[in-house]
């Protein structure tokens, strides 16, 4: 290993030889499969599944033996793997230089080893200054089973010098990858990422994808995701040390910006959907654009922090350091696709600086660009009803449905009837007639439509017509879907402003900033235009005096500060904090948005550093006849020789359209006692809200108080740890007062080992009792949440033994699925389509894993529902390694024995239940009591026990593996579960010949209770013995025989299949030229059985009953260093069917 080490390091120290790289799909028969005849540089092994990177935890490489392990439960079939070899094979022996090569003659003198060098060939890039990775492919599928297709990969990244003042910094990354990466990390991998940027030390220039941030300024808040150019500029300019700063950017904006504000529900961590803001459902977010306050504090991503996301659908999960209750106020800022128009921006910041002042302008106008629509298609018709609209989108409503001419069963199609007397009726269709329909089917609410989902299947939702009932004369609708679409119309904002800040003197600064907004909701039409323009206005200024000469002498302040905006002010996003509603006791409905506004602050105050600091502010808020608020605050810090302490409170106290005295307070007292500290906060709230025109409590009114004692460890400990005990009262309006509402006890204890890097530990547990006092002054349940997560790692007897142990409980919400095929243009896809009854429509139960010589390939799509139910979960996850060789393979007698000796265990179990038992929640392993209580679940536990697992002579392995899934859809459920015993015996008689024998037993079980031919429960046996040939490390030739036998369950069928495989393949293997590879199988099978459904796809394996062929073949060869060429061919016969063909070329060139 250390001489792997030492020639992978040197290899990618040196300059890089592509005639050594590798990449290949490979076909995984057993936990071990061989990769090459040579060994392989451990430094860039790359695998991928379906186009997706896969965790080296999944797998262990053997370097030097070229063979790849794979440690999870239940593999994929097929992956695709890229590499580097060493020119040789670092198991075999080798010696050093023989002289008896060196040839010497009266006329002639022949040494192989005297050094030759060879013209040096031009890279793609030839400065030497430029550091360069990456790769160029494009590849084409074709076949007679299928349509022609085209892919291509991009990943280039380029940084260095283009001259001795100009450096270049860029990256292009395009795998054609349409979704998001997950949001389950703190740091996110991009998946398609283009910019190019040039710099020096005054300038920048970028082009491609960019982030646009905030600029200096009190209005001008944004955080952006474009794609386009932006220069930035720093140069010092005359005198005064003055500084001339820059930015400006045109681009095309990649998201609309969207605040959610979400209410907790008690006991529920997730998912929450997010929604966008023209009440779009269905939404996918731009990856690392969120930010996630809870009760005003920002949280942290990552399955070890507080959240995680899911952008392609839109929902967000709270962790079990999250405890999630009704009282939480939770908000969400996104960025989220928005694909109606093409979205344009243009952006500007300049100013100039020094030491004392700041002069400043900013411009931005975002616009939708209204004749070019993206999603919908306008017609006249609709961009008519956008005109008249205004402002108001309930009036944007235009007809769902467009007449096609052409049937297809790509998509699914309505006819209109008359039904029940009523004309006009769409009617969904699976052959060609006319009319035809394709209809977009709008929400409306529950009583206002015709129509109701009556299911779906494999190419979208199907809805269906219900028949209104006529009561005295009145209509009632039974549906909640109309054939209607929501228009969006196209928007335009602007903001303009210009500022200025001073520092007059060391001890008093001032600011201004005015500028004005343009936003047009409707760029369609005219109607409101008067009230698009309205101006903003914000000014501060601050003082602060000494009261000493001393170092650390106290200090007294003073600050001022007002804004004022007009009417329809309209920011770009959000500038005030998202508490401020709650700050100024406005409810969400209580709209200002369209007043005149304006906010006057003054506030004195004295501190200390480190000491204490004491500040008093008096607020007012108003907007116009509507609301005017007077709020006084007190904020108080103190720390003094182990003593800490702080208080926020403030009494608010508002008139107009909201009446009301709003008095709350937080507060906390802490103090350290020898290795412990203890400490006791509490937060109050008291919220008189009145009646219009009354002294009586409305309902909204409330009153709480919420307090927790807790012991911890001190700030410099290596042991983490904290027990807190809190409880909170709610208190609802009565007719005069306020009455008990709910009481609520919350306690647990969180502990954290980290100082020892062998054992590591993070636990968590939290219990919170919700009691109802008064039913009848709230709609709240009783409700008990439980949350615990462990995490623990550790490492014992010098590596010998590792482990990872992952335990979490917790409640929720599952969502139920519905998922959809589209056709893959790139041909890659994993799934194919077969027409079982032969009526052309594609059916959920029609669609199969595909073989490597399929044609046509499906990419299966789940899509979102609004279907939920509640749920109560637990996750367990365990990893052990054994392996005494590290320790005991020098030693002697049973020591040694034991060190061929090793071990595997992965076990990963994730469920989700109905059943409210304590016993049930806390065990993973607990009986689900039948299905009804199950709602889903993910598991796999894989064990492999190896002897001589490292010889090259000699070696057995067993394993044991189990894969269960149940999968909830809106029709029913989907199930699986795979068992499977594996041995495996290799013997290499001499250096050119070996073989392995391995034999499997198992069952694969399928149940659904919606599609057909779906349930069945097959038994399996099967023996395969190989015979290999490698007489150096360019050739290997293999002969194998398998004999399987199958058998569905008496009860389900009792189907059978006898399956006999006869296989040889060879690969060929060239330094510096490339790969060549063969395969041939033929096969027999033996099916008593029915067929045209999906057990008889499983039982037959994709093939024929009777005689069948398989045949692959291809070439990798290397085009020079820098260019790969790639051709595969795949091909299969059978009986009664034509031969299939599929083939792809591929051509690389590297950087």
């Amino acid at each position: 290993m250390y001489l792997i080490a030492l020639v992978s390091g040197t290899t990618h120290l040196c300059a890089q030889d592509f005639g050594s790289y590798r990449s290949k799909t490979l076909l995984l028969q057993g936990d071990t499969t061989s990769i090459d005849t040579v060994s392989i540089d451990p430094g860039s092994f790359v695998v991928k599944s379906n186009g997706v990177i896969v965790s080296d935890s999944s797998y262990s490489l053997l370097p030097a033996e070229a063979k790849l392990v794979w440690k999870e439960k239940s593999p994929p079939k097929y992956i695709e793997i890229s590499y580097r070899v060493f020119a040789i094979d670092l198991t075999r022996k080798y010696q050093r230089r023989s002289p008896s090569i060196i040839q010497r003659g009266e006329d002639y003198y022949s040494d192989p080893y005297t050094f030759r060098p060879e013209a040096q060939q031009q890279s793609v890039f030839g400065s030497t200054r430029l550091n360069k990775t990456g790769s160029i492919s494009r590849g084409l599928g074709f076949g007679n089973n299928q349509d022609l297709t085209v892919n291509s990969t991009l990943s280039l990244q380029l940084s260095g010098k283009l001259t001795d003042e100009i450096s270049v910094l860029a990256s292009v990354t395009d795998d054609n990858i349409p979704i998001q990466p997950e949001g389950n990390t703190a740091q996110l991998q991009e998946f398609d990422q283009v910019f190019i940027q040039l710099y020096d030390d005054q300038n920048k220039l970028t082009a491609g994808d960019f982030i646009i941030q905030r600029p200096l300024g009190y209005f001008s808040t944004y955080f952006k995701r474009a794609q386009g150019a932006s220069y930035e500029t720093r140069r010092k300019m005359g005198a005064g040390n003055y500084t001339f700063f820059t930015q400006t950017s045109a681009a095309i904006s990649r998201g609309k910006f969207s605040r959610d504000i979400l209410k907790g529900t008690e006991g529920n961590q997730g998912p929450y959907r997010l929604t966008g803001n023209e009440n779009e459902s269905f939404i996918i977010i731009l990856a690392g654009t969120e930010r996630v306050f809870i009760d005003g504090k920002e949280m942290q991503r990552g399955q070890q922090n507080d959240y995680v996301i899911d952008y392609n659908t839109a929902e967000i999960t709270f962790t079990a350091n999250q405890l999630i209750n009704k009282d939480k106020r939770i908000a969400v800022e996104f960025q989220y696709t928005d694909a109606n128009y093409s979205r344009s921006l243009v952006q500007t910041s300049t100013g100039v600086e020094n030491d004392r002042f700041q002069f400043f302008i900013n411009f931005f106008s975002e616009q939708d660009a209204k004749n070019q629509p993206l999603q919908q298609d306008l017609t006249d018709q609709d961009k008519t009803i956008l005109s008249l609209a205004g402002n108001d989108p309930s009036l944007a409503i235009a007809p769902g449905f467009t007449e096609v001419f052409e049937y297809s069963n790509d998509r699914i199609l309505y006819t209109l009837t008359d039904s029940l007397g009523y004309d006009s009726v769409f009617v969904r269709v699976t052959e060609p007639t006319t009319p035809l329909y394709n209809v977009n089917f709008s929400e409306v609410g529950e009583g206002n439509g015709d129509y109701v989902q009556a299911g779906f299947d494999a190419t979208g939702r199907i809805f269906q017509w219900v028949e209104p009932e006529v009561i005295g004369g009145q209509v009632f609708h039974n549906g909640n879907y109309a054939p209607v679409r929501q228009l969006v119309a196209p928007k335009r904002n602007q903001l303009f402003m210009a500022g200025a800040n001073g520092k007059f003197t060391e001890k008093t600064s001032a600011g201004i900033e005015a500028g004005f907004s343009n936003d047009d909701q409707n760029t369609f039409s005219e109607i409101g235009d008067e009230n698009n323009l309205s101006h903003g206005l914000f000014a501060k200024v601050e003082h602060t005096e000494t009261l000493s000469k001393k170092p650390d002498a106290a200090e007294v302040f003073g600050r001022a500060m007002i804004e004022s905006r007009g009417k329809n002010f309209r920011p770009i996003e959000p500038y005030r904090s998202v508490e401020f509603t709650r700050n100024w006791n406005l409810s969400l409905n209580d709209s200002l948005e369209n007043n005149a506004q304006s906010i006057i602050t003054g506030a004195v105050g004295i501190k200390k550093a480190s000491m204490y600091d004491l500040t008093y502010s008096l607020d007012r808020f108003d907007a116009g006849s509507d609301y005017t608020g007077l709020k006084n605050n007190l904020n108080a810090n103190l720390n003094l020789e182990g003593f800490r302490g702080w208080f926020i409170g403030s009494l608010l106290e508002t008139e107009g359209a909201v009446k009301s005295r709003f008095t709350r307070h937080k507060s906390l007292v802490e103090k350290d006692m020898w290795i412990t500290k203890i400490g006791f906060t509490d937060e109050r709230e008291d919220n008189l809200r009145f009646a219009p025109d009354s002294d009586t409590l409305s309902a909204t009114a409330y009153k709480f108080y919420d307090w927790q004692f807790y012991i911890a460890n001190l700030d410099s400990s290596k042991l983490g740890y904290k027990v807190f005990y809190r409880e909170r009262t709610d208190f609802a309006a009565a007719t005069d007062d306020y009455s008990e509402s709910t009481h609520a006890i919350h306690y647990g204890a969180e502990m954290s080992l980290l100082g020892n890097p062998k054992n590591t530990l993070k636990a968590t547990v939290s219990n919170r009792i919700l009691e109802i006092v008064d039913e009848e002054s709230t709609e709240q349940e009783p409700e008990q949440t439980l949350l615990m997560r462990i995490e623990y790692a550790g490492r014992f007897f010098k590596n010998t033994i590792t482990a990872n142990t992952f335990y979490e409980i917790g409640s929720g919400l599952e969502r139920r699925q519905e998922f959809i095929y589209i056709l893959d243009p790139t041909g890659q896809a994993p799934f194919t389509w077969i027409d079982y009854n032969n009526n052309g429509v594609k059916e959920l139960n029609e669609f199969e894993t595909a073989r490597p010589e399929d044609g046509e390939r499906y990419l299966r799509v789940f899509t979102p529902t609004d279907d939920y139910e509640r749920a109560y979960s637990n996750q367990f996850s365990q990893s052990i390694n054994i392996s005494p060789a590290g320790i005991w393979m020098k030693e002697e007698g049973i020591k040694k024995v034991l060190a061929r000796f090793s071990n595997q265990t992965a076990f990963r179990i994730q469920r989700k239940t109905r059943k409210e038992d304590e016993v049930d929640r806390f065990n993973p392993f607990a009986d689900p009591s039948g299905t009804e209580n199950l709602i889903s679940q993910s598991s796999s536990i894989r064990n492999t026990f190896f002897f001589n697992r490292t010889s090259s002579k000699f070696g057995v392995d067993y394993t044991y593996s189990d894969q269960t899934s149940k999968t909830p859809l809106t029709s029913g459920f989907e199930e699986r579960e795979n068992t499977a015993h594996i041995l495996r015996l290799r013997y290499n008689f001499t250096a050119k010949y070996g073989v392995i024998l391995e034999q499997e037993t198992g069952t694969r079980l399928s149940g659904s209770d919606f599609l057909e031919g779906r349930t069945y429960a097959i038994d399996y046996i099967s023996l395969k013995p190989t015979l290999s040939y490698q007489p150096s490390t360019a050739f290997r030739a293999n002969l194998s025989g398998t004999y399987t036998l199958k058998e569905n369950a008496e009860n389900l069928g009792g189907e059978q299949a006898e399956i006999v495989d006869f296989g040889a393949d060879l690969r060929l293997s060239k330094i510096e030229k490339g790969t060549y590879f063969a395969q041939i199988n033929y096969i027999t099978i033996d099916y008593v059985g029915g067929v045209n459904n999906s057990l008889s796809y499983e039982m037959l394996e994709g093939l024929q009953n009777g005689q069948n062929i398989t045949w692959a073949a291809g070439i990798q060869r290397n085009l020079g260093k820098n260019l790969q060429l790639s051709l595969t061919y795949n091909g299969r016969k059978s009986e009664e069917t034509r031969s299939i063909h599929t083939g792809n070329v591929q051509v690389r060139a590297f950087f």
